[in-house]
């Protein structure tokens, strides 16, 4: 009954849409438009990206750190271990070698006993019979080879009704031509390879965006899907698309409305499009009125969707391939934060006070879609999706005879379960002091407080944290090594005789009264030797990081005014903008990883000068601008500046600094550009050019040629490079991603 009641409704509506719908589609106006495009990258740096296994110098075989036995500081605030002879003489060294699959530990897997007295072994890859693949290497230098085919439709019913879509189709050609391979059995426990595509915060199945399916070597997604309705002086926008308050090169001040997809190419795309291919589309409703006096509302209510990194594995990732970034998908937390809306609106007011002066005021109520990091205590063992159940045991920071304390209850939880503990034994994880404290200064962590916390924060190894002299430095609960007896380090670089002195103390310290946590030389060393003893112990560690997301408010104003002289004057039709952004208690990552997370208040501003200028005789004018912008409190990452400068993040090679020096206080960031079109608009130059105030610079030269309204080759260079001081700057993070990239595109 009900299949041929079925039948009845499906024949009875083909009827209905057969006569129907053709009437409607003579009446309506399609044009569909697209293009099938190439995208080659080519790196031009001998590096490599160090984040990834095969580029990481600090994990390869034979590689010499110095000791801890006989570390010294002969002028007692002049220490520095990298350079001293007395710490990296024969005898005196430890010799990082890749020890892999060692016979030590009740699982007879991943252990890596501690060598003779003056020498570490620290685990990695080795080739034999359980891991016949041995440390990759880059061996291409293929940044991305990916194939792109976008297909546009735009519908006008009416002069009141429009409607607008966008299918977009991505082939990631690149993990098919590198030597990323798996590289062992436990490949599986640092989480990849993911390729290009695939989210840890997602929205199922690894994807980055609702209207999105992938898997490792493919994307196809709906970036646009909305409707338009005018109304005399109101228009209405329905449906999944971008909202794009902001016009700078590079910087976002207003345009805070959406996240950004960086999985692609980073940040590394033609630098005039200004993110209209990185902005990550959500279903929503954008509508504005436009009153009598040309002032507008321009207003928006939006479903949250979160920013996307660079997976790991892959040419450009950010963070390092020994960690995991967990599936969110199964925390109930991500599941209520993903079906929460943003809301906005702007008001423009054209003609404010004097003629030409246009002034906007903005107030946005969102999510922030970059969210904060802080170590999963769990591991990656409450993510099903990592497929880590199976190898749940060898972890000594979870198993019942572990080194560090059994979990909660019965031998094995399984999933879901928790490990008290976001680190695991892993070949391509972390493997010596210098590594760790390489890549937290990478990506602008304090190794040191993040040593600290790890240990202090997580349950498997909290009851270690007083005896390593870890205690809690601030009201807000965050930790640090702290100031007592044993905490002077002696001239031989020993730690002296009073442990039980220093865990009480470590021990005493509360919310309600802090310690005081120790600073320079001494600070560092005694971070170097927790953090050293550790991988003496435990061999390479990979980690559990996950991302969580907070609410904020963020408030802005700005004008847009134009200059009117002589025609052919430099200032003539000069247009300037500025935008300031303030929010209060602005959620940002701790720079240890912290669960205690930074909450402070933030300003963003910046300043636009642009024009077009006649130049040269006999050719289009040039288009010009110029950008300055100050921020407060992050860098253009969204990291905090305390990750900057100071000997927390640069503990290897450093200056010793006391913990007032930590850190940069703000940051100026300038932008130059132009675009030069040539006689017949075939040829194009383009160039920008961002830099910061503490010396990063990124170059960014390009030509465009189009000889035909089908065919466009676009050539450009990335160039990152820094001309200042270690960790002080922007561009220090990226500069071993150099390239040069092509795009061919045909038109249809």
């Amino acid at each position: 009954m009900g299949n041929k009641l079925t039948r009845r409704l499906l024949i009875a509506g083909g009827m209905i849409a057969s006569t129907v719908i053709p009437s409607i589609a003579s009446a309506v106006d399609f044009n569909i438009t697209g293009f099938v495009r190439e995208e080659i990258a080519i790196s031009t740096d001998d590096g490599g990206n160090p984040t990834n296994e095969h580029d990481n110098g600090t994990r390869t075989n034979n590689v010499i750190v110095p000791s801890f036995g006989h570390m010294v500081d002969p002028a007692h605030g002049n220490y520095n271990v990298i350079g001293n002879p007395a710490a990296t003489s024969a005898g005196n060294q430890q010799l990082i070698t890749h020890s892999g699959f060692g016979g030590c530990g009740a699982n007879g897997i991943l252990c890596n006993p501690a060598g003779a007295a003056n020498f570490k072994l620290v685990g990695g890859y080795l080739s034999n019979s359980k891991n016949p693949n041995p440390v990759p290497t880059a061996g291409n230098p293929l940044n991305m080879l990916n194939t792109r085919s976008e297909i546009e439709i735009q519908a006008k019913f009416n002069e009141n009704i429009a409607a607008y879509g966008k299918l977009r189709f991505y082939f990631d050609g690149t993990g098919a031509t590198r030597d990323d391979g798996k590289p062992g059995p436990n490949y599986q426990m640092a989480g990849g390879p993911k390729g290009y595509f695939g989210s840890d915060a997602n929205f199922g199945g690894g994807r980055g965006n609702r209207l999105e399916v992938q898997n490792r070597d493919m994307m196809l997604d709906i970036p646009a899907l909305y409707a338009d309705f005018n109304y005399g002086s109101a228009w209405v926008r329905v449906g999944q698309q971008q909202i794009a308050w902001g016009e700078a090169y590079f910087f976002r001040v207003f345009d805070v409305a959406n996240g950004l997809d960086v999985r692609r190419h980073l940040f590394f795309g033609p630098g005039a499009e200004e993110y209209s291919d990185q902005r990550i589309a959500s279903p929503g409703l954008r509508a504005s009125y436009t009153f009598g006096n040309s002032w507008e509302i321009d207003s928006f209510l939006q479903m949250f969707s979160p920013s996307q990194i660079p997976n790991t594995f892959t040419p450009y990732n950010v963070v390092s391939d020994g960690f995991v970034v967990t599936n969110l998908n199964h925390d109930a937390a991500w599941q209520k934060m993903e079906n929460t809306l943003n809301f906005g609106a702007r008001l423009i007011m054209p003609d404010l006070f004097l003629k030409d002066l246009t002034v906007s005021i903005m107030a946005v109520d969102r999510v922030a879609p970059d969210g904060v990091y802080i170590w999963n205590q769990n591991g990656p063992f409450n993510n099903p999706s990592q497929n880590m159940q199976a190898v749940y045991k060898l972890n000594p920071f979870c198993s019942v005879t572990g080194y560090l304390g059994g979990p909660p209850s019965g031998s094995n939880p399984g999933p879901g379960g928790s490990c008290g503990q976001s680190f695991f034994q892993n070949p391509i994880g972390t493997n010596s002091y210098v590594d760790w404290f390489n890549e937290a200064s990478w990506v602008r962590l304090d190794g040191v407080k993040g040593a600290a916390t790890a240990i202090y924060e997580l349950n498997a190894s909290h009851g270690l944290a007083a005896a390593n002299g870890i205690g809690v430095v601030d009201k807000q609960g965050r930790v640090d090594f702290v100031q007592g007896v044993s905490s002077l380090v002696q001239a031989d670089g020993s730690f002296g005789a009073n442990g039980a002195a220093a865990a009480n103390i470590a021990a005493a310290c509360t919310v309600a009264h802090p310690c005081a946590a120790l600073n320079g030389w001494q600070r560092k060393a005694k971070a170097f030797n927790t953090v050293s003893g550790f991988f003496t112990a435990f061999g390479p560690l990979g980690g559990t990081i996950h991302r969580e997301f907070k609410r904020e408010q963020d408030v802005g104003v700005g004008f847009n005014y134009i200059i009117n002289t002589k025609p052919g004057d430099l200032l003539d039709q000069l247009i300037v903008r500025g935008e300031v952004q303030y929010t209060p208690n602005r959620s940002f990552t701790e720079v240890s990883l912290s669960s205690v997370y930074d909450k402070r208040d933030e300003i963003l501003a910046d300043i636009i000068l642009e024009k077009y200028q006649s130049i040269f005789t006999g050719i289009p004018a040039t288009y010009l601008v110029a950008e300055w912008m100050h921020r407060t409190q992050s860098d253009l990452a969204g990291r905090l500046l305390d990750g900057y400068n100071g000997s927390g993040t640069d503990a290897i090679n450093g200056s010793e600094q006391t913990r007032s020096n930590f850190g940069l206080h703000s940051m100026d960031y300038f932008v130059f550009a132009f675009q030069q079109p040539f006689p017949n608009l075939i040829w194009r130059a383009d160039f920008a050019m961002l830099a910061d105030r503490m010396g990063g610079i990124f170059i960014q030269p390009g030509l465009r040629y189009k000889p035909s309204g089908a065919w466009q080759i676009d050539l450009y260079a990335n160039e990152p490079f820094h001309v200042g001081g270690n960790n002080n700057n922007l561009m220090q993070t990226f500069e071993n991603m150099k390239e040069v990239f092509t795009r061919v595109t045909y038109y249809f």
